[in-house]
């Protein structure tokens, strides 16, 4: 019996299952993103003249503070030497864990032999915006009470409305004892009394001030500034912060404490 032959024959590809298999094979394939790095630029100071060991290490910490009902989350925390006072350092931070419809802020220590010596008495907002990237950190005694008095102090306003003021040559704000104040807006001085009673607070409907002329980014800021404080009925102090709120206990304002 003949042993039958087999013919191998070349496979035929239809035009079709052509085309499928190009387009398959040229599909992008998504990868995930690579994380990215960024830094934020914080100033840390003291006031009190003292000289501190030289071992004493500044500790910065980046913390997600959204939720109000929940601690706060760390998303980043670095040691420095510390050499003296303001120090300025870059902490990292991942980007891909920050979210500017989200609330951050900064708190820190100076901390030798695993005690702390420094504190900051608040968290600082930071990246509030993309560029919202620098901030100073006033720190005191950790065995030094808080004080809860606005009087002779340089207030830089930092949120107006909810938003973000400006980081350059912001207002600012000094209230004397007697209730005299001296508020920059921004490109104009103004001045007058306020009238206060405790933690209660209103401001004059009519302000002495210059008169000059500003650029229209800082001529709309002083004029926002201007009509808010017509609404300030309380303020609040935490720390190096101070809030001036309306009648519904709304935030209206918030200042930082000056370094310097």
């Amino acid at each position: 019996m003949t042993p039958k032959r087999f013919i191998r024959r070349p496979h035929k590809f239809s035009p079709k299952a052509l085309t499928a298999s190009l387009a398959l094979s040229l599909t992008p394939i998504s990868l995930p993103a690579l994380a990215e790095n960024a830094s934020l630029e914080v100033t840390a100071a003291y006031r009190e003249r003292i000289a501190l060991p030289p071992d004493a290490q500044l500790v910065v910490e980046l913390r997600d503070v959204s939720r109000a009902d929940a601690p706060s989350r760390r998303l980043s925390q670095q040691v420095y030497a510390m050499q003296g006072s303001p120090q300025t350092v870059l902490l990292s931070y991942d980007t891909g864990v920050v979210d500017t419809r989200f609330s951050y802020a900064l708190s820190a220590q100076i901390v030798t032999d695993g005690a702390v010596m420094f504190r900051s008495v608040d968290h600082i907002p930071v990246l509030q915006t993309a560029d919202d990237t620098t901030a100073e950190i006033l720190l005191v005694q950790a065995n030094t009470a808080i004080p809860d008095t606005i009087f002779g102090i340089s207030w830089s306003l930092f949120e107006l409305d909810g938003r973000s003021s400006v980081d350059s040559d912001p207002p600012t704000l000094a209230v004397n004892p007697d209730g005299s104040f001296s508020l920059f807006g921004g490109c104009n001085r103004f001045n007058g009394s306020l009238t206060l009673d405790g933690t209660e607070v209103r401001f004059p409907a009519q302000m002495a001030g210059t008169l000059m002329a500003c650029p229209p980014k800082r001529e709309a800021l002083e004029r926002a500034l201007l009509s808010g404080v017509q609404g300030v009925v309380r303020y609040e102090r935490s720390g190096a912060l101070l809030q001036l709120m309306d009648e519904e206990n709304r935030v209206l304002m918030r200042f930082r404490e000056t370094l310097g």
